[in-house]
């Protein structure tokens, strides 16, 4: 592929709005990330907390529930981030885009449309 063909494909607009879900999945994920590691850190921290009355342990507990709840948040985040990316460079660069089923086209489309009528406006 030439150059002028790479730059044809990768601006064409639902590969532009491609691009664009996955950057929002991308940042979502490092959002999560960083609320796990708040709450990983809020639970440490607790272990400086007296331990004569049973409710500080609530405090870790919790901490660490919503920074399992959190981590799992990043790693689907990415993980669709990824697929979207992938998706824009299988297309642009013509690297095994025939490997792509209707139903994970559609599926695919499907995501980003969503994400797309949910942030029209930065879009």
């Amino acid at each position: 592929m030439t150059q002028i063909e790479i730059q044809k494909r990768q601006n064409e607009d639902f590969f532009l709005k491609c691009q664009y879900a996955a950057r929002c999945y991308f940042n979502s994920g490092e959002f999560y990330n960083f609320l796990t590691w708040v709450f990983c850190i809020i639970s440490a921290l607790c272990i400086f907390l007296p331990t004569s009355n049973n409710v500080f342990l609530i405090i870790p507990f919790t901490a660490d529930i919503l920074a399992f709840i959190f981590a799992n948040l990043t790693n689907k985040s990415t993980a669709t981030g990824a697929k979207l990316r992938n998706y824009f460079d299988s297309y642009v660069l013509n690297l095994n885009f025939s490997n792509y089923s209707d139903l994970q086209q559609t599926e695919i489309k499907e995501i980003v449309i969503k994400k797309i009528n949910a942030h029209k406006k930065d879009c």
